[in-house]
């Protein structure tokens, strides 16, 4: 999470006054609205022929942000799956979709993870997880989660609108087809 001088300056005139004061400090978070630029893609189709439908930020969530602090001091926590379901609202808060779908070729699947790579100097890595879907599904929103266990909650590390929170319908052609979604993680230390 990148915090500018003055939040950091602001940051540090709010502790000093609060230690002067006597006033116990806690940790401040300071979450970032999701991004603008696009770290989460939405394809439909196979191979060659697949086309690019939708891409949207994410947003990383207070348990995301526990999991990369324990993660970076070697916690044995590994992001394993991407969830697709409802959301009213993606915030800091959620541990899980509102509504999860888990049917239809929609349930959790589990990712393909990308070698470590470059993306604009910080380090970065891929989650693919593909969705065959049986039937005609809409949905809003996708989790990336450590446990693959369908609806399973307080284990959502980051969520996503696919677009802007409308309801999306997949299959988007007939015959049904392949949904893929490829979830970009940069690690920004900056």
């Amino acid at each position: 999470m990148k915090i500018s001088k003055k939040q950091f300056a602001i940051g540090a005139i709010i502790a000093i006054l609060a230690f002067s004061l006597g006033i116990a400090s806690t940790t401040i978070r300071l979450h970032q609205t999701p991004q603008l630029t696009a770290n989460v893609y939405f394809y439909e189709g196979t191979g060659a022929d697949a086309q690019l439908i939708a891409q949207s930020g994410n947003l990383i969530t207070d348990i995301g942000e526990n999991v990369t602090l324990f993660s970076l001091n070697a916690a044995n926590q590994t992001l394993v799956a991407i969830s697709t379901g409802n959301a009213s609202s993606i915030t800091a808060g959620l541990t899980k979709l509102d509504t999860e779908a888990t049917n239809s070729g929609f349930d959790r699947v589990l990712c393909n993870v990308s070698a470590y790579w470059f993306n604009s100097g910080d380090i970065a890595v891929n989650y693919t997880a593909s969705f065959d879907a049986t039937t005609t599904i809409s949905v809003n929103s996708v989790g990336l989660h450590w446990s693959v266990t369908d609806d399973s909650d307080n284990n959502m590390y980051a969520a996503s609108f696919i677009t802007d929170g409308t309801q999306h319908q997949f299959p988007l052609s007939t015959p049904a087809s392949r949904l893929t979604c490829v979830w970009v993680l940069t690690m920004n230390a900056n």
